[in-house]
């Protein structure tokens, strides 16, 4: 007989099974949970949003417009190779191409000049891929 894990919200006082508590990351092989259920800290992320929106606007506004700038050309790219996809122009594959796993795969692009080229992998080879190229770029600090 297993015995439930247990943990009182910090925002809301209920005991609740620790499922019910977001992973906030994990620690030499240790999950580390925030002390708010997932429902408390969902309200309180969104309430912080909705602040940082009415006490910023112009700056809020600003760093969207120049996300959106940058990223529409991604997104036209990526929308041309949804649509080979749909149309059955490209085949998706089942495989990651790197790690060989049967999960759902994305399609990674190196060049987004060439939409219909990409290379199909894994959630976690791709996640994998960027946390490299961002380490190249200097973004990420190499441990």
């Amino acid at each position: 007989m297993t015995k439930e894990i247990l943990r009182r919200c910090k925002q809301c006082g209920k005991v609740k099974p620790i499922e019910e508590f977001h992973i906030a990351k994990v620690q030499k092989g240790k999950i580390v949970r925030p002390r708010l259920c997932a429902v408390c800290k969902t309200k309180k992320d969104a309430k912080r949003l909705r602040d940082e929106r009415k006490q910023k606007p112009v700056l809020i506004r600003e760093r969207d417009k120049v996300y959106r700038q940058k990223s529409t050309y991604k997104r036209n790219q990526s929308s041309k190779l949804r649509d080979a996809v749909r149309q059955d122009i490209i085949k998706r594959p089942i495989k990651c191409s790197i790690c060989n796993r049967k999960v759902p795969i994305d399609g990674h692009h190196d060049d987004y000049s060439k939409p219909l080229k990409v290379r199909w992998l894994c959630k976690r080879c791709h996640k994998k891929i960027h946390k490299l190229i961002a380490t190249c770029k200097g973004i990420y600090k190499i441990k």
